[in-house]
């Protein structure tokens, strides 16, 4: 499909493989991206192959969005985009290890990644759409804010609130036909499972599956997204089991 008016894709922390797969679906249907990272190297490796297989405007920026002074280079970028239509917040990365076994700073700058950028790229972004009355963003959520985590309190809380920040702003902001997603995969084969050290088997979610269901979800207007089946049956069960089996339900979604 080749689009005939020129938009504006920003993606946040695309080099994972869930952003990196999103730049690639936008890229083939002719919008222009702006992509931020924190690898540099990654960056310039993944810009050169979409720019071969896709005749678009490709911007980056290099930011790290645990650091609120960074978040407002983009903030600054974002005003800056007057065709923006799509903003994806899929800045994020997990701790797999006792509460008090990392430094609290580290916890505290999972909030900024996963809340505090959202937050405030969401208001810049929202003040452009709501003048077009029309754009889409993209909240990249998690199957564990459903769930009891044992070793990731704050990860799951983080998410949340992210959950229920979608959720106030779909309710106040589609009237302007502003569209807003809590995407909520389960456990999916991706750099930042490796990161986390979960441990991961052949059943793990494929990435484009994750982003796949994410788009269909996004042309019907849905405010939550469970891609695969085997998470809606997974969340299904949770909700009827006594909240001391918790605990093992998620464990065997690892398996």
């Amino acid at each position: 499909m080749i689009k005939q008016w020129k938009w504006t894709v920003i993606i946040t922390w695309w080099s994972s493989w869930i952003g990196a797969w999103f730049a690639r679906e936008f890229a083939e249907q002719w919008y222009d991206l702006l992509l931020v990272a924190k690898d540099k190297n990654q960056m310039a490796t993944f810009v050169k192959y979409l720019k071969v297989l896709f005749p678009v405007n490709i911007s980056t920026m290099l930011l790290d969005l645990s650091d609120k002074n960074q978040i407002k280079q983009l903030e600054a970028q974002i005003r800056k985009t007057d065709d923006l239509e799509i903003l994806i917040n899929c800045a994020g990365f997990g701790i797999n290890t006792d509460f008090l076994a990392e430094d609290i700073e580290k916890r505290e700058d999972m909030v900024t990644v996963h809340d505090v950028a959202a937050m405030r790229l969401s208001y810049q972004a929202l003040k452009i759409m709501k003048k077009r009355k029309h754009g889409n963003i993209i909240h990249v959520s998690s199957l564990a804010s459903m769930l009891a985590l044992g070793n990731n309190p704050v990860y799951a809380a983080s998410k949340i609130f992210l959950n229920s920040f979608s959720q106030n702003l779909y309710r106040l902001y589609k009237k302007y036909n502003i569209y807003v997603q809590s995407l909520c995969p389960g456990f999916t084969a991706t750099n930042f499972a490796k990161r986390g050290n979960y441990t991961l088997k052949p059943k793990a979610m494929k990435v484009e599956q994750v982003v796949k269901s994410s788009l269909s979800c996004m042309r019907r207007k849905k405010l939550v997204c469970i891609p695969w089946r085997k998470n809606k049956l997974i969340l299904t069960i949770y909700r009827i089991l006594p909240r001391s089996r918790s605990h093992t339900l998620f464990e065997r979604t690892q398996q």
